[in-house]
């Protein structure tokens, strides 16, 4: 897998924490958004980001 950044690209750590942001702004429960989020990160993780 390729793991390059072009200079543009936003990391992906905090494209996760824009998304749970944007998600809890919309008002979302914070169960559905602590699961977006604990998801996330197990794909980050699994990803090795």
């Amino acid at each position: 897998m390729n793991h390059r950044t072009s200079g543009s690209s936003l990391p992906i750590g905090k494209a996760i924490v824009g998304f749970i942001n944007f998600k809890s702004a919309e008002g979302l429960s914070a169960r559905t958004v602590d699961t977006y989020q604990r998801q996330l990160q197990q794909w980050q993780k699994y990803l090795k980001w």
